[in-house]
């Protein structure tokens, strides 16, 4: 294969935006999980402070890069997602906010 610019090889950039959707749903399953959640800033440095350092470094090398984010995140956090998409990246299908998935059998089919 010839890359563009003689470049030996490519790759992708890809960034788990999961915001807190992992402490709301994961960590409370785990024994005594209620109490890691301290206070309202716990998982939130991604969509608050996070990705905005990502998309600057992004910018500044002029990369592209694919973002895989919950849709409760895309509701709950909407300037960090349209200045994603301004910046010309990808947005993923992440599922809707990292619930657990009934797993499919022969008779039934799972919840998306």
């Amino acid at each position: 294969m010839i890359w563009p610019n003689q470049a030996k090889s490519a790759f992708n950039l890809g960034f788990d935006l999961d915001g807190e959707t992992i402490w709301r749903n994961k960590a409370r399953r785990l024994p005594g999980g209620d109490s890691f959640l301290k206070g309202p800033s716990i998982g939130g440095y991604g969509p608050r402070k996070g990705a905005y350092r990502i998309l600057e470094i992004l910018k500044e090398f002029d990369l592209k890069a694919t973002w895989f984010i919950p849709a409760v995140m895309i509701e709950e956090h909407q300037a960090v997602v349209e200045k994603i998409l301004d910046g010309g990246h990808e947005i993923s299908h992440h599922g809707y906010d990292h619930t657990k998935i009934r797993k499919h059998t022969g008779t039934t089919a799972g919840v998306c």
